[in-house]
């Protein structure tokens, strides 16, 4: 057992205001998602929010919480267009698959009326 290792409990800390940004942006976009915005819709309402922000009238709690929210926000936005994306292909994969299923059954049932 190493020295430094801690004994009990780790204390509990409060919150930061970055954290709690971040809280309300995660907690507001999987909403968004579960009410089926897509994600360009959800970066839109977000840049419409984020545009009422005003720094220079900022306290530096709120200047904390605005970026906790806005970087979880842009990072949540990109993962669900990166997610959208990559259903959009398998969609296409599997359209083709099924047309090539049918094209391939239409060929065989041409070939056994034809032998």
């Amino acid at each position: 057992m190493s020295a430094d290792t801690p004994s009990g409990p780790l204390p509990v800390r409060p919150a930061t205001e970055w954290m709690k940004g971040a809280k309300t942006a995660h907690d507001l976009i999987i909403r968004q998602v579960e009410a089926g915005y897509s994600a360009d819709r959800i970066a839109e309402r977000w840049d419409q929010a984020l545009a009422t922000y005003d720094d220079t009238t900022a306290t530096t709690a709120e200047r904390e919480w605005h970026a906790g929210a806005e970087e979880t926000a842009r990072d949540m936005i990109q993962t669900w267009r990166d997610i959208q994306r990559a259903e959009a292909v398998q969609r296409q994969a599997d359209e083709a698959a099924r047309e090539a299923s049918q094209q391939t059954g239409t060929q065989a049932n041409w070939e056994a009326e034809a032998g």
